[in-house]
């Protein structure tokens, strides 16, 4: 929030599906391939390094060099079985993942005019619209996170709201809006998600029209992710937009675990990006670029024993 407040949100043109876009054009650009729609099944070794990923389709993708895992780091030893030495699969396995019980509904909704801040008046000329907004008092900040921690929803979540075509206007029709709603959620419910899901969608709606009143009369359309549709859709754990909790034992050379930090696994060719290592979750592209950078390095001889093994 601190750095949202002081630099403000930056968005690329066409939404955050754009940067995947722009990464896939790169990558082919330079002669790389990418594929969808096969997740990994296994991590395969030879001579003592990893050497392929095998896909559910039964594709077989070798690598020459390095084997890089952009999955939630709790899921990487088991692709790679016994090769990965067993006190660090132990650790990267019992890595915290919204370990209070707190995670996040997301609701993104669709809106058939422009959606006003009529409750909220200023005497500058700041455009209210453009800024990510916060609502909630510190009271209902611990509140909503103690109830969403006992696996009910929170009775007045605090809430946080992006006006995407505010700041990015193609991604709505001239005079239409959509806006991304956030706010604290159980990361298991005690009735299940399935049995909530549209009741916790509606409060948050409900609660955030407070602030932008005409909010639920212009809503023709919503998408709802909760903890257990981000795990569904994405492999994360316990719904952990993170990969990996953000706590001490798990910041910087011990992030994701004791042993496979610095991006690199005891299993010679075998690396580590995304959201469960160093720096973290949010988009900065930095896990990635750390971990390209930690590859390149031992490939010209000047990392640890444990890359220079890939020579």
């Amino acid at each position: 929030p601190a750095l949202l407040h002081h630099h403000g949100a930056g968005r690329p043109i066409g939404g955050m599906g754009a940067v995947i876009v722009a990464l896939e054009r790169c990558l082919r650009a330079h002669g790389g391939e990418a594929r969808t729609g096969a997740g990994a099944l296994a991590i395969e070794t030879a001579d003592g390094r990893a050497s392929a990923v095998e896909l559910e389709d039964g594709t077989v993708v070798r690598a020459r060099r390095a084997v890089i895992a952009a999955i939630p780091p709790q899921r990487v030893p088991d692709l790679a079985g016994d090769a990965l030495e067993a006190g660090v699969a132990e650790r990267m396995r019992a890595a915290p993942a919204n370990r209070t019980g707190v995670g996040a509904l997301t609701v993104n909704v669709a809106l058939r005019g422009r959606l006003e801040l009529s409750a909220h008046e200023r005497d500058d000329a700041l455009d209210l619209r453009l800024p990510t907004l916060f609502g909630g008092s510190y009271e209902r900040v611990l509140a909503s996170a103690a109830e969403a921690s006992a696996g009910r929803l929170p009775s007045a979540p605090n809430w946080t709201l992006a006006i995407l075509s505010a700041v990015d206007p193609s991604q709505a029709p001239e005079g239409e809006d959509v806006a991304q709603l956030y706010c604290p959620a159980p990361v298991e419910p005690v009735e299940g998600w399935d049995a909530v899901r549209d009741e916790a969608a509606d409060r948050l709606v409900e609660t955030i029209g407070a602030a932008a009143p005409r909010l639920p009369e212009l809503e023709i359309g919503r998408y709802v992710e909760s903890p257990a549709d981000l795990s569904a859709a994405t492999g994360t754990v316990r719904g952990c937009l993170y990969h990996v909790d953000h706590v001490p034992t798990r910041m910087g050379p011990l992030r994701p675990a004791l042993g496979a930090g610095g991006y690199r696994t005891p299993l010679p060719g075998l690396y580590l990006s995304g959201a469960g290592t160093h720096p973290g979750g949010g988009v900065s592209g930095l896990p990635g670029k750390l971990s390209a950078q930690a590859v390149l390095r031992d490939l010209r001889g000047r990392g640890t024993s444990r890359g220079r093994s890939l020579r």
